[in-house]
C-alpha cells in the first residue's frame, strides 16, 4: 500500500505445516512487489488434538516483510467447536442364567466418538459384586481416553436365588461418564432359565406288614432339585390315616421350599 516498489519480500507463518509458497500475482514476474500488485501465498495446518483439546480459536499470525520496510501481520481467528462424547457398550460371555451363585463376567467398551481427548473416566453398575477396574485400552498409559482408544473395563455378578425366582431377564445396566461429558448408559439382558422340579421320596421303618391293625408309620421327604424356590407346598396319600404332618427342614422358617432345603412330613 506504499509508493515505492518493495524487494526482497518474505512470508512466514509459525501455523504453516510447511513455509508459505508463493501463488499468483507478480504480474510482470520481475520479482518486485509493485504499488499495483497483489501477490498471493498460501499454505496449510493439520489441527491437531491439543488445539482441539483447548478449545476457543485456532488463531495463528502471519508476517510479511520486505528489504524496504519493517514487518507486518495479520491474524486470523477460526472458532474450534468442541463436540465432547463417551459411548460404552456393555457385555457377557454368559448368555443363559440356570442357577443361583452362577457368576456372570461383564465387560464394558468405553470409547470416545468426540473430537476431544476425555478426562475423569468412570465406571459404575449396580449389579457388579465389586467396582469395575480397567483392563486394557490406555495404550499410552497417560489416563485420557483419546479419541482413537477403546478402554474395557471388567467385573462380575453372582447370581441370587432371588433373581432366578422372579425369572424373566437379569437386567442390569452400566454407566459411564467424564469430566467432558453428561453420563451415557447401556443396558444388557440375560434371560433366566427357571426350572422348577419337586421331588418326593417316601420311606418307612416298617419292612413287613404280620397283622391287622398293625401301625405302618411313614416319611416324606420333599427336596427340590430345580433352581426356584418353591412355595405352597402340600402332600398327600391316601393311605394315611389323616393328613402328612410337616416335621421339619424349613430352616429358615419361611414356609419357602429352598434347593437347599428336604423337609419331612410323616
Amino acid at each position: 500500500p506504499g509508493n515505492v516498489t518493495l524487494t526482497g519480500i518474505s512470508v512466514s507463518d509459525a501455523k504453516c505445516d510447511a513455509a508459505p509458497i508463493y501463488d499468483a500475482g507478480d504480474s510482470n514476474s520481475d520479482g518486485k512487489l509493485q504499488p499495483t500488485e497483489t501477490w498471493f501465498y498460501t499454505c496449510s495446518h493439520t489441527v491437531s488434538q491439543d488445539e482441539m483439546d483447548a478449545g476457543g480459536n485456532l488463531s495463528n499470525t502471519v508476517t510479511a516483510d520486505s528489504a524496504e520496510t519493517t514487518p507486518t501481520t495479520s491474524t486470523l481467528n477460526i472458532p474450534i467447536t468442541q463436540n465432547p462424547a463417551i459411548k460404552v457398550v456393555k457385555s457377557s460371555t454368559t448368555t443363559v442364567i440356570d442357577q443361583a451363585g452362577q457368576v456372570v463376567p461383564y465387560s464394558f467398551a468405553v470409547s470416545n466418538p468426540g473430537n476431544v481427548t476425555l478426562t475423569g473416566i468412570s465406571v459404575s453398575d449396580a449389579k457388579c459384586d465389586a467396582a469395575p477396574v480397567l483392563s486394557t485400552g490406555d495404550s499410552n498409559s497417560d489416563n485420557k481416553l483419546q479419541i482413537t482408544e477403546t478402554w474395557t473395563f471388567t467385573c462380575s455378578h453372582t447370581v441370587t436365588q432371588a433373581e432366578v425366582d422372579a425369572g424373566g431377564n437379569l437386567t442390569n445396566t452400566v454407566s459411564a461418564d467424564s469430566d467432558q461429558t453428561t453420563a451415557v448408559t447401556d443396558t444388557l439382558n440375560i434371560p433366566i432359565n427357571q426350572n422348577s422340579v419337586l421331588k418326593v421320596v417316601k420311606s418307612s421303618t416298617t419292612t413287613q406288614v404280620t397283622a391287622a391293625n398293625q401301625v405302618v408309620p411313614y416319611s416324606f421327604a420333599v427336596s427340590n432339585l430345580g433352581n426356584t424356590t418353591l412355595t405352597g407346598i402340600t402332600v398327600s396319600d391316601a393311605k394315611c390315616d389323616a393328613a402328612p404332618a410337616y416335621v421339619s427342614g424349613d430352616s429358615n422358617a419361611d414356609n419357602k421350599l429352598q434347593t437347599t432345603e428336604t423337609w419331612t412330613f410323616t
